[in-house]
């Protein structure tokens, strides 16, 4: 029995499925709160914010209303009308003293550029810049007809004092226009600094990451957050492929800039066509929230360790009692019937304890019983055997009978008597069941020296003994059944060729093997699968044939040892022994006391 994996132990599994029980609640309550909490945010915040950047653009349409109406007051003016367009009523002095009224009269405006066909004059009336523009060429303006134009906001230069800066200025422009005669005049154009712009949008930063847009009619940027941006072409921006498919005056919309979710809040200006947009991280808004999100997250995983902590010193608990029975187990497996599981509990899995205890007394008591059983059948076969003949008395009328073959001169019956009186020597012997493997080499020459009377000398044997193996001790009467059936079955069916038999003996390690072979018929795979069986019908020459050698071999020395046996028809047949090697009789006792215990 293998040892069980840890993942795939009844502890781990106990404690996975207490952490389970114990988190997946817990974490179902924190996606729900974090999914529940962060779409209530999603619509306060854009309800709120909807509203704000929509006042920032009716706030700047009343800003530009206002310019409107300052410019119609301009243009309405027939002072101004008779300035530019009579020159004889044009004044220099009083002209500039008007336009400079009109300048000062708005604190928002930086400038008026007044330009006069009648006089393809320029003048401009407050900052002074480097490089004042010329708004009499614009494109925009010539294709006008006296509407109002909202030119691009750009940077200039304007001087103070002794130095330089740079500004951004968004214009206001239109043609000047005789109502009467609907002839041109010329061009009147106000600047506004684009701060102004900034100015009114500045309540939608209160986000740290948020930034404001007003683009123009013309896809521009006209005034942002960021100063970078002003006069960038929307085209390609992330937000302007979710702005284009809006179709309400206000309102939101959700878009990826390639890093992370946006969230963009838009307004349209009826007056300018403008397009006032807001554009925030969706995390910015999640804050507050990430941070308690967090600090659930932070208590979930402290819990999760507790539940670990807690669940294996449970799982431990109500589990040891199954490894310590597991580890008895394979124990008894590996053929220890000592082990008794111990520190027993009085619960279901103490009683479990406690039943495979007792079985496995049984079990030792059983196999007890068993090896007695099987000792006593073989010595009482033993007996049975011996007693078939009457030992004292055959030995001594053999003994009168080879004497009288001597006087006679029948020398061949005389050594078979001999031998056979050898045999019978060691077979009457009844207290000594182990003897030298050289006193069983010896005891198989006597049985063959009568067998060549028998067979007419129509077999051979050879020995090949290794001299260390000759003082090893085997149970007696274990090489001659082998032989016997050697002969019996390969004379018989061997008719007209000569069999040859040959006993080879070697020390392996700590074991002995002994080898005889035959070039008899061999053995079928059928009849050599029977070999070994305990079916009585099956005929084994005698209750000493293989089966019984190899019963004997096993019931001293453990099923480690015993016989095998190799052989295919028409190639022979090699039978192999293989018991320990001991070296004298006191070892031999005690291996077998070792096999009983």
């Amino acid at each position: 029995m293998q040892g069980v994996k840890f993942y795939n132990s009844l502890r781990f599994k106990v404690a996975i499925l207490a952490i389970i029980i114990a988190a997946l609640p817990a974490l179902i309550v924190y996606l729900v709160y974090a999914n529940v909490t962060r779409r209530v945010i999603m619509e306060k915040y854009t309800q709120t914010a909807v509203q704000s950047v929509y006042e920032v653009g009716r706030n700047i349409d009343l800003l530009m209303t206002g310019l409107i109406e300052y410019s119609d007051i301009i243009l309405t003016s027939q002072d101004f009308l008779t300035s530019i367009q009579d020159v004889t009523q044009f004044n220099s002095a009083s002209f500039s003293a008007m336009m400079r009224n009109y300048y000062i009269s708005r604190e928002d405006i930086d400038g008026l550029y007044v330009y006069s066909s009648m006089f393809d004059r320029s003048n401009y009336f407050g900052v002074s810049k480097t490089d004042p523009t010329e708004y009499k060429d614009d494109p925009q303006i010539n294709d006008s007809n006296g509407e109002i134009v909202w030119l691009n906001t750009k940077q200039e230069k304007i001087k103070i004092l002794s130095g330089q800066f740079d500004k951004n200025y968004f214009t206001f422009a239109r043609k000047i226009i005789d109502l009467n005669s609907l002839r041109y005049l010329g061009v009147l154009a106000i600047d506004l600094e684009e701060q102004v712009l900034t100015s009114a949008s500045a309540g939608l930063l209160s986000e740290s990451e948020a930034q404001v847009f007003m683009i123009s009619d013309e896809q521009t940027i006209i005034s942002a957050s960021d100063k970078n941006l002003i006069g960038t072409p929307t085209e390609g921006m992330a937000y302007m492929s979710g702005l284009s498919k809006q179709k309400a005056s206000n309102g939101y919309y959700l878009f990826n800039d390639g890093s992370e979710e946006m969230i963009s809040i838009y307004a349209f200006s009826p007056v300018t066509d403008w397009v006032i947009v807001k554009t925030v991280p969706t995390r910015s808004l999640y804050t507050e929230i990430i941070t308690l999100e967090k600090a659930l997250l932070y208590g979930m995983l402290g819990f999760a360790v507790f539940s670990l902590l807690l669940a294996m010193i449970a799982s431990r608990f109500f589990t040891r009692p199954i490894m310590q029975l597991a580890q008895s187990m394979r124990g008894v497996e590996k053929g220890d019937l000592s082990i008794r599981v111990k520190k027993l509990r009085k619960d279901e899995l103490g009683q479990l304890g406690t039943s495979f205890n007792y079985m496995i007394a049984e079990m030792n008591q059983l196999i007890d019983r068993l090896i007695l059983k099987e000792r006593q059948k073989k010595e009482i076969e033993m007996e049975v055997l011996r007693a078939q003949i009457n030992p004292h008395f055959l030995y001594n009328t053999l003994n009168t009978i080879s004497w009288m073959a001597k006087i006679r001169g029948a020398e061949n019956i005389s050594e078979a008597i001999a031998a056979l009186i050898k045999l019978l020597r060691v077979s009457i012997n009844l207290g000594k069941d182990n003897i030298t493997l050289d006193e069983e080499i010896e005891y198989v020459k006597n049985y063959c020296l009568i067998q060549q009377l028998r067979f007419n000398n129509h077999f051979e044997i050879s020995y090949d003994i290794e001299a260390k193996a000759k003082a090893c001790t085997i149970p007696k009467l274990i090489l001659q059944p082998i032989v016997e059936n050697s002969l019996i079955y390969g004379s018989e069916q061997h008719s007209g060729n000569y069999l040859c038999i040959s006993i080879c003996a070697r020390l392996i390690n700590s074991d002995l093997e002994i080898v005889v072979t035959d070039n008899g018929p061999g053995i079928d795979s059928k009849r050599l699968e029977t070999i070994f069986a305990e079916d009585p019908s099956v005929d084994r020459l005698s209750k000493v044939g293989l089966n019984n050698v190899h019963q004997r071999i096993q019931l001293n020395y453990g099923a480690e040892y015993g016989l095998a046996i190799e052989s295919k028809p028409g190639e022979g047949t090699e039978v192999i022994i293989h018991v320990p090697c001991i070296y004298n009789l006191t070892e031999a006792k005690g291996e077998q006391e070792q096999v009983q215990e």
